[in-house]
C-alpha cells in the first residue's frame, strides 16, 4: 500500500509532467483539452486520448515517464495474486514456497521469528 507521501509525490509528478501544456503555443492542438479532461477525470480513455494527442513530442515522453513511475509504485498492489507461469509448474514444492512467501509477507517480525523457531523444532 502506498503511503500518503508517496501518493502526493506521484500525483505531483503526474501534474508536473504537463503542467505548462495548456500555455505552450507549440503544443499539439487538442492536447490541452485532453490534459484538462485527464486532470478532472483520469480515466484510461482520457489518458489514452492525451497520449495520442502528444505522440512524437517531448510532452509524450514526460507523461509516459510519470505514468511508468505510477505503475511501478503501484505494481505490488495491482499485481498481487496475478496468475504467474509458476502456477503452472507441477512441482508442488514451488507452489508451496510461493504460498509460504505470500503468508510470510503478512507476518510481523516476532511472529515470523516464532514460526521459524517452531518449524526448526518440527523438522528435528
Amino acid at each position: 500500500m502506498l503511503s500518503d507521501s508517496e501518493l502526493v509525490r506521484l500525483r505531483t509528478l503526474f501534474v508536473e509532467a504537463c503542467v505548462q501544456l495548456p500555455h505552450d503555443p507549440s503544443a499539439p492542438s487538442g492536447a490541452a483539452v485532453w490534459w484538462g479532461r485527464t486532470l478532472i477525470d483520469a480515466t484510461p480513455e482520457n489518458l489514452r486520448q492525451l497520449l495520442d494527442s502528444l505522440r512524437g513530442t517531448e510532452w509524450h515522453t514526460r507523461l509516459l515517464v510519470s505514468l511508468i513511475e505510477i505503475g511501478t509504485a503501484s505494481a505490488r498492489d495491482i499485481l498481487a495474486g496475478v496468475p504467474a507461469p509458476l502456477d503452472e509448474v507441477k512441482d508442488r514444492r514451488w507452489q508451496l514456497r510461493r504460498e509460504l512467501d505470500r503468508a510470510i509477507d503478512e507476518l510481523e517480525d516476532i511472529d515470523l521469528h516464532m514460526l521459524i523457531f517452531k518449524a526448526k523444532k518440527a523438522v528435528r
